[in-house]
């Protein structure tokens, strides 16, 4: 692999790393939104309806499986993509150029040894 092969596949997990960084900020910043939400809403309907800590708790509680379902919605959504963008990168074909190879001898030569 010579280095501009290099440089192209350590892009691509650059790529793939900050995506999948993307993904796990996005699913964590969904479920603090829909935690918050489910508090919120439950602390206004004990306060109208005066039954202090019930619908609150009901409320958080409930909040879990939404939060799960989404997590695996948003998931979904970006593992295709991100499966798809490795195949395409596995799919490159590495070209050895005459640099790359001794041909003499059967020993090939990196850029690090050169």
């Amino acid at each position: 692999m010579n280095q501009n092969d290099s440089s192209k596949h350590n892009q691509i997990v650059s790529q793939l790393s900050f995506t999948l960084a993307l993904v796990i900020g996005q699913a964590g910043c969904v479920t603090l939104v829909i935690v918050i939400l489910a508090v919120l809403a439950g602390l206004w309907l004990d306060k109208a309806l005066g039954t202090r800590p019930t619908f609150t708790l009901i409320l958080i509680l409930g909040s879990i499986p939404v939060s799960l379902f989404t997590l695996v919605k948003v998931l979904k959504t970006a593992l295709p993509k991100m499966e798809a963008t490795a195949r395409e990168s596995e799919q490159q074909p590495v070209v050895m150029t005459t640099e790359d190879q001794d041909f003499g001898t059967g020993n090939s030569s990196t850029n690090e040894e050169r």
